[in-house]
């Protein structure tokens, strides 16, 4: 077949969004009436499916080191509470990872390491004033994060980011007492997922569904995570257009990804009989890069993986493809039984995911086109193959894996 892809068409787009686009946002809701009315102008179906978030808005977040007095850069978490007014004064305590032998009780935590909700659940029985999370990598700016809201049922903890290299320099100095304060506005309030769809001409009861979230992470335009999937699924959505379709084809703009996943696993939980009829989930997170390397992770058999690391060297594209889940859309409809796929494309900017940084900078056509022929090209034939070419199961190893980034990662009980 030849690609009918354009990068250059596709980056065109991306521009129409590059705009902050937080969950349950002023932006988020403009983005999602552009992807709506370009969806309805290219012929396709579309409905726009409400839900319940909850959002927030920092209002003032600091860290001050009272003597000699200090004032330190830093970000708040969103979804973490509030300290008092005029904020909360403590020692302040180093924590390694959450680990036993560090943990003490009260304070304010410099808090190196993940967190999951196990994690969060002991660190809220010694009842830390507050945490200063420290950004890992010495050369970011602080990310924006926010916690799952099926962590409240522990408690909130007051938390803000700062850098590594201050909170190194925290870490040695002598002077431990710390002032953290944060004050944030937490609502509830909606976003939205926009699904487009064209029924097939052979197979309608066969769908294959091709999504990526269109939502930013608090503070940032998200040129690479997730403009430029967005961008991507536009122009493979204009492509398909006007094409043949043997299995019905739905595209799906997530809202509320960065939230956990919450426009996704709405969507998975509101048509759960439907979903009986998917064949296969295809997601498009972290795109456009103007120099860098294309993956896969499959959430599926040994058939799909196989199937893609030799298309990838037909196209001449290299591809790293593995077994396993992505923390993105995919998952959602993988915890369902269906197998899925998300491609990623890392590079540039994607080094500054979650950070102001990431903008259109590193972001070029090239980069969106080199993702979209592979695309492109593997989706024309998974919804046009004369028998559907792989089997809808998930190995038991990844139905573990699922179970654990649900319960751990998100704080879900998965019976």
């Amino acid at each position: 077949m030849s690609q009918k892809f354009s990068g250059k068409r596709a980056y065109s787009f991306l521009k129409k969004i590059g705009f902050i686009r937080f969950a349950g946002s002023s932006g988020e809701l403009k983005a999602s009436k552009i992807i709506a009315e370009s969806f309805r102008n290219m012929g396709y179906n579309v409905s726009v499916e409400r839900f319940k978030i909850w959002s927030y808005k920092i209002i003032e977040s600091s860290l001050e080191v009272l003597e000699p007095y200090r004032k330190i850069p830093c970000r708040g978490v969103g979804l973490t509470g509030n300290t008092p007014d005029d904020g909360v004064i403590d020692k302040l305590i180093y924590i390694e990872d959450a680990g036993k032998r560090f943990l003490e009780k009260g304070g304010i935590w410099l808090y190196y390491g993940g967190l999951d909700v196990e994690k969060y659940r002991d660190i809220t029985k010694y009842g830390p004033k507050a945490l200063i999370r420290v950004e890992e990598n010495p050369s970011r700016n602080p990310s924006y994060t926010d916690i799952p809201v099926e962590w409240w049922q522990y408690g909130k903890i007051p938390m803000i980011r700062v850098k590594y290299g201050e909170a190194y320099r925290l870490m040695r100095s002598k002077y431990k007492k710390v002032r953290v304060k944060l004050i944030q506005n937490e609502f509830k309030t909606f976003s939205r997922n926009i699904v487009a769809e064209k029924i097939g001409e052979k197979y309608p009861d066969e769908i294959i569904v091709i999504g990526a979230h269109y939502d930013s992470e608090y503070g940032t335009i998200g040129a690479t995570d997730n403009a430029a999937g967005t961008a991507v699924l536009m122009e493979l959505a204009r492509i398909f257009s006007s094409k043949k379709n043997m299995r019905t084809i739905r595209f799906i703009a997530f809202g509320a990804e960065e939230l956990g996943l919450l426009g996704s696993r709405k969507y998975a939980e509101s048509h759960r009989k439907d979903l009986e009829k998917v064949k296969l989930m295809v997601n498009i997170d972290v795109q456009g890069s103007g120099m860098g390397r294309i993956s896969a992770i499959v959430s599926g058999g040994d058939d799909i993986k196989n199937y893609i690391e030799i298309l990838g060297k037909e196209l001449g594209i290299n591809i790293r493809v593995t077994q396993g889940i992505a923390s993105s859309d995919s998952t959602s409809f993988a915890w369902k039984n269906i197998p899925s796929i998300s491609f990623s494309r890392s590079g540039g900017s994607t080094f500054y995911m979650h950070t102001e940084k990431d903008d259109l900078k590193y972001v070029n056509p090239l980069g969106l086109e080199i993702s979209g022929i592979l695309l492109e090209t593997f989706l024309d034939r998974v919804i046009n193959a004369i028998e559907y070419p792989f089997k809808r199961e998930i190995p038991e190893n990844i139905k573990k894996n699922l179970k654990e980034y649900f319960e751990k990662r998100i704080g879900i009980k998965i019976k």
